[in-house]
């Protein structure tokens, strides 16, 4: 459930844009709050929230947007923000319908201003298919959907005219109450008096009631008395309030105010060294800057988030909006964005090749930190035109990055909008698009992974590029591997990783030996001498000798858990727990998502393994749940599905139907924090024990799952699914592949018959005989066992 963000700061006033706000929002769907910059839209917003919170069982779901400038990310952002993983076959705004729909929560949507468009789009698409969701936005100018109520938010109210007012009745308006909160806070001698309750009220009507400006002034009583700051600002405007370009030239000197437009470029936090390669020039020389920067602190322009040897700053949204406002009147906000872009796009293309050495986990964290900003650099590179290829550069350098954070589907959309802009033959391109097929293979999306490698050995013999070629063959077997054609992934993995070894490319060697260690794991005796040639265990041991040279922990991780594999296979179970604890254990510290499930499923298969069926149980259920938040699933990832399928089912045959399906939902549920304490024997985890088990219900699957299951049951395949739905073939499957993850399943006759229980037809339970449901009604059961015949027969005549 979300929770909206605590506030800073305490709330002044605004009670009738409060009480107007609640009332437009109780008679409609969504409410959209306008107003100049500074003046108050999402502190009102969130204050707005925290109130009727309690009217939305499933939560207040806060989206920050001023980061965001490509209209294509805004459903994304907004999934991020609910914890949804949408894909190329489930695309964002799909999977946000399908969340909301029958759920009652508040949407806060900040900052829409420049991306008004895309929320107008998204807001209406979202109303329409969920009639319980309520919607509050920020924006300085209308969004423009059907049913929007706007609720224009004015400046703070202000005493007219010149007349002295004792200080009890000046501080019942509220910018006056404003600017003594915020100067009591900073400077503790001062006080609203009759004494200077006149000068104070000149102030505030100087500043037109805007809050920010309210705020930013009353900081400058840390360092000058309040007649000074009265005389700073000494106008003659007119009535209309200033924007904050405007009022921002009164709150600093000139040369903090470049730097302060400069410095509005960046996006979240930053560094002294990021300030040094974007702002720094002739004209703004680093010891300038580093006497700047303090003062800028000073007047809180600057927020220091981490103190000690290496600080990095925050700028408030709504004083970067300022900034933003005074670098575009610069007419700099262009060459401004080129450097920021410049600068991340060699920290990216940096951290890609040290990757592999003894700085793998301060890389990752780091280029984490670091994520709004390149996120914000490769959003410029597609909406600028002519700087695509920079920004493609980037996401195919951020290709690690993309793999241990589970990060694959944004990874895929920047990736495929990239290449959509750049068709020039380069090796930037070669690269993308075999970074790209590596994650579209990780999402066992193999159709498009070949269709991408197609395009890069092409590619790569146009413009003579050996690595790319190389990296095609590899992820070829990677492909092979994943469709379960062992022999072929075997044949060009080989030819991959001789071509490695001629380049010297310790990172393509390494990786390359994990997908044939994995392949050899997976084939039967005799095929794995005589296709292997006796060296299954040496590619294992291999890879864990390489990363180990090299000090690279997260490459280690992998090599660990190969041997495990290996020892597991040869029946040393104990050892096999070790190693793929050891790998675990890094893998936490990144942390790789996808590495996680594929441990937890491996640990699940060793405490099978041991007769330690709950827990072998509860494992494969933590990951399946880690696997479904990847957008795959075991039945997807055909060199797991065989382990997965010979595993489950020894734990479902040992524990019975009803137990295997209770600890399998128990360890569905755990968070990742939770699993991982489980498969480490940490003792941190205490499941909780439930008297009576009870399987799977119909509520674990959405509505759409649930006609996707009748119809599984009825014997219909894929294609006929789709045409009875009226939906894609691909669609289709992903539906199938998620109600066999959700239910624990890996065969689709498992489907037909939980179907079959859940309307009173039930088999006997596995694992407890004489345990029978009621009788079969003579309609229903025969078709699920024609199901089964029809499969076996299936099988038997493609093994004839």
């Amino acid at each position: 459930m979300g929770t909206h963000p605590v506030e800073v700061k305490s709330f002044v006033g605004r009670r009738h844009e409060m009480a107007e706000a609640k009332r437009l929002l109780a008679s409609g769907s969504a409410v959209t709050l306008t107003g100049q910059g500074g003046v108050g839209k999402t502190r009102l917003a969130l204050r707005l929230a925290g109130d009727v919170e309690h009217s939305f069982p499933d939560g207040v779901w806060p989206v920050h947007l001023a980061a965001v400038l490509d209209g294509e990310e805004v459903a994304h952002q907004v999934a991020e923000a609910l914890g949804l993983y949408p894909d190329v076959h489930r695309p964002a705004p799909a999977a946000l319908r399908e969340h909301l729909a029958g759920r009652r929560l508040l949407l806060l949507l900040d900052s829409c201003e420049h991306v008004v468009d895309a929320c107008a789009t998204l807001v209406a698409t979202l109303l329409r298919a969920a009639p319980g969701l309520r919607v509050v936005a920020t924006s300085r100018t209308p969004i423009g959907f059907a049913g929007e109520r706007v609720l224009a938010v004015p400046p703070l109210s202000v005493p007219t005219g010149t007349v002295r007012l004792p200080a009890y009745v000046a501080r019942r308006f509220d910018a006056v109450a404003l600017f003594a909160e915020r100067a009591a806070g900073v400077a503790p001698t001062f006080a609203l008096t009759d004494g200077n309750s006149r000068e104070v009220i000149r102030l505030c009507q100087r500043l037109h009631g805007v809050p920010l400006a309210i705020e930013l002034a009353a900081l400058r009583l840390r360092s000058e008395p309040l007649a000074a700051l009265l005389e700073r600002f000494r106008s003659d405007r007119a009535a209309e309030p200033p924007d904050a370009a405007d009022w921002s030239v009164a709150v600093c000197p000139p040369r903090e105010r470049e730097l302060w437009a400069r410095l509005s470029v960046f996006t979240g936090g930053f560094d002294q060294e990021d300030v040094h390669q974007v702002c720094c020039g002739s004209d703004l020389p680093r010891a300038e800057v580093a006497q700047l920067m303090p003062a800028l602190v000073d007047r809180s322009i600057l927020l220091v988030e981490e103190r000690g040897s290496r600080p990095r700053y925050r700028m408030p949204e709504t004083v970067r909006h300022a900034g933003r406002d005074l670098l575009t009147r610069s007419g700099r906000d262009a060459e401004l964005r080129r450097r920021h872009r410049d600068w991340y796009r060699r920290l990216v293309e940096q951290a890609d090749r040290e990757w592999f050495d003894h700085r793998q986990l301060e890389w990752y964290q780091r280029l984490t930190r670091e994520l709004p900003n390149i996120r914000s650099a490769m959003d410029f590179c597609v909406t600028e035109p002519g700087e695509a290829e920079a920004g493609l550069a980037i996401a195919a350098g951020l290709w690690h990055h993309w793999l241990i954070s589970g990060a694959l589907s944004e990874g895929r959309r920047r990736l495929d909008r990239a290449l959509a802009l750049v068709r020039a033959p380069s090796p930037v391109r070669a690269r993308a698009l075999w970074v790209d097929a590596h994650l579209a293979i990780m999402q066992a999306d193999l159709p498009a992974a070949r269709h991408l490698l197609a395009q890069c050995r092409l590619l790569a013999r146009q413009i003579g590029d050996a690595t790319a070629a190389t990296r095609a063959m590899q992820f070829a077997g990677m492909a092979a591997l994943y469709q379960g054609d062992l022999p072929r992934a075997v044949e060009l993995l080989r030819g991959a990783l001789a071509r490695h070894r001629a380049a010297r490319d310790a990172d393509g060697i390494w990786l390359t030996l994990f997908h044939l260690a994995v392949a050899a794991y997976d084939l039967d005796e005799p095929d794995r001498s005589s296709v292997i040639d006796g060296r299954a265990a040496s590619y294992g041991e291999e890879c864990l000798a390489i990363s180990e040279s090299r000090g690279a922990e997260w490459a280690r991780s992998y090599g660990l858990l190969l041997v495990g594999l290996e020892r597991l296979r040869s029946g040393d179970t104990a050892q096999a727990a070790m190693l793929v604890r050891a790998a675990l254990r890094l893998k936490r510290s990144f942390p790789d998502r996808w590495g996680m499930a594929l441990c937890l499923e491996t640990l699940g298969w060793v405490a099978a393994a041991e007769a330690r069926h709950a827990q072998a149980a509860r494992l494969l259920g933590a990951a399946a749940t880690l696997w479904r938040s990847l957008r795959t699933s075991v039945p997807r990832l055909g060199h797991i599905a065989r382990s997965h399928t010979r595993w489950a089912f020894e734990t479902r045959h040992a524990l019975g139907e009803v137990a295997f399906s209770a600890a399998w939902h128990e360890g569905a549920a755990l968070d990742v924090a939770d699993a991982v304490s489980e498969a480490l024997d940490e003792g941190t985890y205490h499941p909780v024990r439930h008297r009576e088990p009870t399987p799977p219900g119909r509520s674990a699957l959405t509505r759409r799952e649930r006609q996707v299951a009748a119809l599984v049951a009825q014997g219909l395949g894929n294609r006929e699914i789709a045409e009875r739905l009226v939906i894609a073939q691909r669609t289709a499957e992903s539906h199938v592949e998620n109600i066999l993850s959700k239910l624990g399943f890996t065969r689709r006759t498992q489907i037909a018959d939980w179907v079959a229980r859940g309307i009173g037809l039930t088999r006997p339970v596995a694992g407890r005989p004489g345990a029978h449901g009621p009788a079969p009604k003579p309609t229903a059961w025969p078709r699920v066992r024609k199901i089964a015949w029809r499969r076996r027969a299936a099988r038997a005549s493609l093994a004839a």
